[in-house]
């Protein structure tokens, strides 16, 4: 199952103590509804820290994406997978 979760730095998203789930909308994008203040970090993965997203190609460590009140673009790419 093509599964893809979320943790972050905030209740909303666990706090970095565990995962949520993100909706599947279809097979290129996800949802979560998140309630929380800035600056808000959060990162990807498939259900564990050695099945993190990769966002970017030219890393080889994975930063959490971090938003603030100016961050406008919501949508994430996914490149691939930490452990592929």
């Amino acid at each position: 199952e093509d599964v893809v979760y979320i943790a972050g730095n905030q209740a909303s998203l666990t706090n970095w103590n565990s995962i949520f789930r993100l909706e599947k909308i279809n097979d290129f994008q996800r949802t979560y509804t998140i309630h929380g203040h800035f600056p808000m970090e959060f990162k990807f993965t498939k259900g564990n820290w050695e099945t993190e997203a990769v966002l970017d190609a030219s890393l080889t460590e994975q930063k959490p994406i971090t938003i603030d009140a100016n961050t406008s673009d919501f949508s994430y790419k996914i490149l691939g997978w930490k452990n592929e």
